[in-house]
């Protein structure tokens, strides 16, 4: 079985193209999905991010405070860096758990969208990163308008990943967003349909 890594950054543009390639009936597994999965309520890592941050970032009900943890990783790297360190390898092992039964069940091609791959030091795990790319200008206007969110607001939440540039610089393909839409699908779309004609590794 072949495994892609899709990657990008906040507002890129991949979930979009990613939600074209399942129309196509792509088999995609969700790094973003995986770690609500694992935070949401009697989630696996909710007992370790209590003992991390402590229930300063839990609701009365006991569910996670995701906006206020947001905020905090958002505003501080040390937050930040204690959350990945509690998140990375709980997502790592929750998709490899999915790629297996994937692989039993008979899957050739499975793609694995994972904004955060570079920071969780996960490329190296699959046989092809894709990367979805735009300018940072572009990027910011987006994350403003989707988030309604001020200049600095999203500066501070694009600055807390990896650029997007070193990214698409790294991958092995890269997917241009700041064009028209439908070049951004017809791009991607092709890709998908070259890896699907490739012997499995």
């Amino acid at each position: 079985m072949r495994c892609i890594a899709v990657t990008g950054g906040i507002a890129s543009g991949k979930t979009t193209l990613m939600n074209a390639l399942r129309a196509l009936s792509a088999c995609v597994i969700d790094a973003d999905e995986a770690a609500r999965d694992l935070t949401a309520r009697d989630g696996l890592a909710l007992p370790r991010l209590r003992e991390v941050f402590g229930e300063a970032f839990f609701k009365a009900d006991g569910l996670l405070n995701r906006a206020a943890l947001a905020e905090a990783v958002f505003r501080e790297a040390a937050m930040r860096e204690r959350l990945n360190a509690v998140m990375f390898p709980l997502i790592k092992q929750e998709i490899d758990r999915q790629i297996k039964a994937l692989a039993a069940a008979g899957e050739m091609l499975v793609l694995v969208e994972a904004p955060l791959l570079y920071e969780a030091g996960m490329e190296g795990l699959y046989d092809e990163v894709w990367c979805v790319y735009l300018p940072k200008r572009e990027q910011v206007k987006r994350l403003m308008a989707r988030d309604g969110l001020t200049r600095f607001q999203a500066l501070r939440r694009i600055e807390s990943q990896m650029p997007l540039l070193y990214k698409a610089r790294r991958a092995d393909k890269v997917i241009r967003t700041d064009g028209i839409l439908a070049g951004s699908i017809a791009a991607i779309t092709a890709l998908y349909e070259t890896a699907r004609e490739k012997r499995p590794l």
